[in-house]
């Protein structure tokens, strides 16, 4: 079984749409591959977005999946949002989703799941928001491809290692930060070079993007443009915590 988390708001439509990709593309695409029950959620639904029961988005989870561990937030904290789901895995695997990706293309579960059993120092596999060539563009950063994925070069694992794009993870790697994490600090920025107790620990370990050469980008970020379509903005040090404001 492999443990979804997902980082939600109070915007169904947004995620209906993010696990009908994801269902399609990855989760069931392979015929004779994963099920549904092969599957549990772990949901947090922070109160920001539409004035509507946070249950109502817990519902788009079960019409995809029978298996569901969802928290209510009485107040949206992404930090404890994202360290709350963290702390309920408890499978080999786990695939972060946020509620706001949309998968374009068709991608292999199965092989993603192998190239993470074939090597212990991986921890985590993302997905792209980025077309290939022979190479992958990674910000500032071009990537090799080594037969199976992009590799993040080890002395870049500080900077752009672990990305909070969909992605693959074992539970070590998801044990580990948690164990070190803390809740007013922004969950991505810690797993990289803010946390140092954290990073001694990462800094040798594997970080990639399973992705192919020369394919298009894999998934596109739809929460952008519902932020402002609706009226909402991130405030704040997006580098310790991050909060939406209306405006």
């Amino acid at each position: 079984m492999i443990d979804i988390c997902i980082i939600a708001t109070l915007r169904p439509e947004i995620l209906d749409r993010t696990l009908a990709s994801f269902t399609k593309n990855l989760f069931f695409a392979e015929e004779g591959g994963f099920s549904e029950k092969d599957f549990r959620v772990i949901i947090n639904v922070d109160p920001v977005g539409h004035d509507i029961p946070g249950m109502k988005v817990v519902d788009v989870v079960y019409k995809y999946f029978p298996y569901v561990v969802y928290r209510i937030a009485d107040t949206p904290h992404f930090s404890k949002a994202f360290i709350w789901c963290w702390e309920n895995t408890n499978n080999d695997f786990i695939f972060q989703l946020e509620e706001d990706w949309e998968l374009v293309i068709p991608i292999n579960l199965s092989d993603m799941v192998a190239t993470m059993k074939s090597d212990p120092n991986l921890m985590h596999l993302r997905l792209s928001t980025w077309k290939s060539e022979e190479k992958l563009k990674q910000w500032k950063w071009m990537l090799d491809y080594n037969g199976s994925y992009f590799v993040v070069p080890k002395h870049a694992n500080g900077t752009i290692g672990f990305c909070g794009h969909p992605s693959l993870n074992s539970l070590a790697f998801i044990k580990t930060c948690v164990s070190t994490m803390t809740p007013t600090i922004n969950p991505e920025k810690q797993i990289k070079h803010m946390n140092k107790e954290l990073w001694k620990i990462m800094r040798n370990k594997e970080f990639g993007v399973f992705h192919k050469q020369f394919a298009p980008k894999a998934i596109l970020d739809t929460g952008r443009a519902w932020m402002v379509e609706n009226g909402f903005i991130k405030s704040g040090n997006k580098e310790w915590f991050t909060n939406w404001e209306k405006i």
